[in-house]
């Protein structure tokens, strides 16, 4: 599989494009984090002196960890593609959009509650059929999502928001953290860049693939935040034709 990857990706341009240390630096420090809690994991299971909820516990922890070296994996693929110029496959098709709030919100609800954060889904008055790639909207979302949790201090709230405006919905997704200065608003969308304080949390990688597919769609991702009083992401998707309200 890793031959494959680096095939994939030389394929790409990454190997002389203008990113090339940017990928070698999340290969060896973001990849090297899960790949490390496998390895203790799968130490752990070899001993064979843990119950069964234990064991179901280490398992859980290896499954995230495997899950996030995927998703960086993905996330490496598809900026390798937008630097070469190309644009990221979609299937755009009538979609139930209330649906795909609640698939979201329930599908970080334990991570956040476990974390101490509380998270919301507002929609205002029911909304209209949209024409959009009912996967691609649920990765920006899970993106918009993941990132406000992460930057959210415990006690504070993450709100998914959704209204009805002339031809198009409005999504957007709210928090109660430290809020973005005017540097970080500039540099905000730079794949590989994120401010010192919150560097520890990862890499900018999955705001620039949201970015590109809100505007595949036809919308615009744009960001309000003011320091210490939390910040907004929000995007457009079109409705679909003879579902307007």
């Amino acid at each position: 599989m890793g031959e494959q990857h680096a095939l994939s990706m030389g394929s790409m341009g990454l190997g002389t494009g203008s990113i090339t240390n940017e990928v070698l630096a999340v290969v060896s420090h973001d990849l090297r984090n899960p790949l490390s809690i496998i390895s203790v994991g799968a130490s752990l299971l070899d001993g064979g002196q843990h119950s069964e909820r234990e064991r179901a516990e280490i398992l859980r922890v290896i499954k995230n960890a495997s899950d996030r070296m995927e998703r960086l994996l993905a996330d490496l693929l598809a900026v390798a593609r937008l630097d070469c110029g190309q644009s990221l496959p979609m299937t755009p098709a009538p979609m139930d959009l209330a649906s795909l709030l609640e698939d979201v919100r329930a599908s970080f609800e334990c991570h956040a509650h476990r974390n101490g954060r509380q998270l919301e889904c507002r929609v205002n008055g029911a909304l209209p059929t949209v024409h959009a790639d009912r996967d691609r909207i649920h990765q920006v979302l899970s993106n918009l999502v993941g990132n406000a949790l992460k930057f959210t201090p415990p006690g504070g709230t993450v709100t998914i928001e959704a209204e009805t405006v002339p031809g198009e919905v409005r999504c957007a997704v709210r928090d109660t953290g430290p809020g973005l200065g005017e540097e970080e608003m500039d540099r905000l969308f730079d794949p590989f860049w994120q401010a010192e304080k919150t560097a520890r949390l990862g890499y900018g990688l999955g705001l620039k693939i949201a970015k590109c597919i809100v505007e595949a769609h036809g919308g615009a991702l744009s960001v309000e935040s003011v320091l210490g009083d939390g910040t907004k992401f929000s995007f457009t998707l079109p409705v679909a034709n003879g579902h307007a309200r």
